[in-house]
């Protein structure tokens, strides 16, 4: 342990003389990662990024570091960086086993499901992590789906928990990012809730994020006249 304490420190000491070593930060981000540093091991991810160039397993990685920072929630930011990690090798585990996560929380529990199940079909067969997988994927299946745990509920406690996982989706796009699909699906929950000037104000702010999409645009653009969230004449 003392030796290991003794490294550490040199790497760190190394570190803080030299911030522009890239490949001194892709040795130190896992170490902090498994010490529980999160937030630390995020940024040291990210220098090892950006001093010594995006690998997959870089950007899984502080990816990892950024959900686990924010307490298992995978954020808009964390979806970015499993995003890179996808486009730089498609078949990453940690990657792929992070975005079935993202599914889950979005309330798409049959794709999360798909999602894992392709990935242990994949898997080697002395893959370490698929007891980590498998035991995700049981769970999921255990679980009632949302939908049915909600439409279960008293009709005051159905549009409370409704309630809240707009909210929640709320403040995932508000942190960056968002498919159409999830812009899509706010904009509509928040209209059926009543919640006019919140539907114009997120449809506002998806065709500012989704502005290079052409096609976004006419969607958002057919989704305004069919919820009747044009703005009233002056």
């Amino acid at each position: 342990a003392q030796d290991f304490e003794l490294a550490l420190a040199r790497i760190e000491s190394h570190l803080a003389a030299n911030p522009t070593d890239g490949k001194g930060w892709s040795v130190l981000a896992p170490v902090y990662l498994r010490q529980g540093r999160f937030d630390d091991a995020a940024k040291a991810f990210a220098n090892a990024i950006r001093h010594d160039g995006a690998t997959t397993e870089r950007q899984g990685g502080q990816a990892e570091a950024q959900i686990l920072a924010a307490g298992g929630v995978v954020t808009a930011a964390a979806r970015e960086s499993l995003a890179e990690a996808l486009k730089l090798d498609p078949a990453n585990p940690r990657a792929r086993f992070f975005m079935a996560i993202a599914q889950e929380q979005d309330g798409q529990v049959p794709a999360a499901i798909a999602a894992l199940k392709t990935l242990l079909a994949d898997a080697p067969a002395d893959a370490p992590w698929t007891a980590t997988v498998r035991a995700r994927l049981e769970g999921l299946e255990r679980s009632p789906a949302p939908a049915d745990m909600i439409a279960s509920l008293p009709e005051a406690e159905r549009t409370t928990a409704i309630r809240g996982m707009v909210e929640g989706l709320a403040a995932r796009l508000a942190e960056g990012g968002g498919s159409l699909a999830d812009w899509s699906r706010l904009i509509r929950s928040q209209a059926v809730l009543g919640e006019r000037e919140a539907a114009q104000k997120s449809l506002s702010t998806a065709r500012q994020r989704l502005a290079s999409d052409q096609a976004a645009a006419s969607t958002l653009d057919g989704l305004r006249t069919e919820l009747g969230l044009q703005e009233a004449a002056p």
